[in-house]
């Protein structure tokens, strides 16, 4: 019925129809002796107006149809011998009166059907954009009807099991495509069946392993609301793309720990402060003893004489945030000494402040030492 009127209320034939029913009317006025019906004709065509959904358009005809009713006292013949003319002004007045309800209230009307067709056209655009989310988010509706014991599936749940949209299935068929923690819980919904206030899995949410049509694994996301009769109304989302991205990503962090470890160069990381919290196994393989102790006592392997240098620029480093770079002598397990180049980055956040430090210590003795020959040789 809604769509109906706002069907006609958008017709363009409304306005066009309302000027053309005027003209007839204010014709058969003119034409006619008065009496008591003229007019009433009007009112109608004010009623119609209102259907145009312009709130100007009512306005105009409304006041067009009181001033044809009464310019209808001038133009129109005079009434028959005996009809009184305060008859036919009371009839003109009472008209009047009429039209300017049947405006009144048509305007009120105008103004509801308008909101009404923006709330619509509202729900439309969420409707809309809900489908839009549920797809990009690839999320569908399942629900459990204890007393048919079976679950009803639609969008892309429905497509992964394999079934038209909005089938049911019964509930041991749909639980046997899932894998642990997600089969004992909806294993679990036959026994609200007995216990129709359990509340065990009130807005339960868990990951799950789900075997779709093809047989292939996918990890989904289940939501679950039980109400008081024992239906479960739930949701699922396939996340199979996220986790084997996460997967992935682990992997890869994983091998740059690994290379990290590996590696024979001293990697080290440092707070915003500018205090050595963590390293690699490369220091101490170099300097020895336990990694917690060296980390928090690096400035003693450094050799003496290059201990103020290094330390200063480090502090001076940490307070401008420039780039830390110095060559020092750093002491071996077995008291020996050799040279190293120290570099170091700071870690910023999106204000641009710094929140860590990120170093490198390289090997550089025999550079350093060749270096130091060539220039005795020469």
């Amino acid at each position: 019925m809604h769509r109906l009127v706002t069907r006609f209320s958008f017709s363009p034939y409304i306005v066009p129809s309302v000027y053309l029913l005027l003209t007839l009317v204010a014709v058969s006025d003119a034409l006619t002796r008065q009496g008591f019906a003229h007019g009433l004709l009007y009112i109608p065509l004010v009623l119609l107006a209102a259907f145009s959904n312009q709130v100007r358009h009512l306005a105009f005809v409304s006041s067009l149809a009181i001033l044809l009713t009464w310019v209808g006292l001038w133009w129109a013949p005079s009434p028959s011998a005996g009809f009184s003319l305060t008859y036919v002004v009371a009839n003109r007045l009472a008209t009047t009166v009429c039209i300017l309800v049947v405006a009144a209230l048509s305007y009120l009307a105008l103004r509801y059907q308008t909101r009404l067709n923006r709330l619509f056209a509202k729900l439309n655009k969420q409707q809309r954009q809900l489908r839009r989310t549920t797809q990009l988010a690839k999320v569908s509706q399942w629900n459990y009807n204890r007393t048919t014991d079976s679950v009803r599936m639609s969008g892309a749940i429905a497509r992964l099991t394999g079934v038209a949209d909005n089938q049911s299935i019964p509930r041991t068929q749909f639980a046997a495509r899932f894998f642990g923690e997600g089969r004992l819980m909806l294993e679990a919904m036959k026994e609200a069946e007995a216990l129709p206030n359990a509340r065990s899995y009130e807005n339960r949410e868990i990951e799950a392993v789900f075997l779709d049509s093809n047989s292939r694994k996918r990890f989904v996301r289940l939501l679950a609301h039980q109400e008081k009769d024992g239906d479960v109304h739930g949701i699922m989302q396939d996340v199979t793309d996220l986790r084997l991205k996460e997967m992935q990503i682990s992997q890869q962090m994983e091998r740059y720990r690994t290379i990290a470890e590996e590696a024979p160069i001293i990697l080290w990381q440092a707070d915003a402060q500018g205090m050595i919290y963590e390293s690699n196994d490369s220091l101490t393989s170099t300097v020895g003893g336990e990694r917690t102790a060296v980390v928090d006592k690096w400035v003693d392997y450094i050799h003496p004489q290059d201990q103020g240098r290094t330390v200063s620029q480090w502090n001076k480093c940490v307070r401008s945030g420039q780039p830390f770079r110095m060559e020092y002598r750093l002491r071996h397990e077995d008291g020996s000494y050799a040279w190293y180049l120290a570099t170091a980055k700071p870690e910023r956040n999106e204000q641009n402040q710094v929140t860590g430090w990120i170093g490198a210590t390289i090997d550089i003795d025999y550079l350093k030492n060749n270096s130091a020959l060539a220039s005795s040789e020469l």
